[in-house]
């Protein structure tokens, strides 16, 4: 995965970050994308120290609103000179509304 430029949705949690660490120590220059920037940073720092590998980043985007997916998919193109590997991990819970009864 070495000179691979791959953008993760979701990963600084779960399944996502554990593909980033795994994708890391290949040697893969990765941005993470997520809502939450403490969440972010804490996660590059975590993956950077546990792969050994410093060509990770983060880029604060709540997917959910469009404006925010293209100023994500801008900042990408301004990042990488291409896109290998888009990994989307990022994921909702959407509460279900309860119906009215008849």
């Amino acid at each position: 995965m070495e000179d691979r430029n791959i953008v993760i949705t979701g990963g600084t949690d779960g399944i996502g970050k554990a593909a980033a660490i795994r994708l890391a120590r290949l040697g893969a220059r990765l941005l993470l994308i997520g809502r939450n920037a403490d969440k972010g940073e804490a996660a590059v720092a975590e993956i950077k120290r546990l792969s050994g590998n410093d060509d990770v980043t983060y880029l604060p985007a709540d997917l959910s609103l469009v404006r925010n997916m293209q100023r994500a998919a801008k900042q990408i193109d301004e990042i990488f000179d291409r896109l290998d590997v888009l990994l989307h991990s990022a994921g909702n819970i959407f509460p279900r509304r309860s119906r009215p009864k008849t």
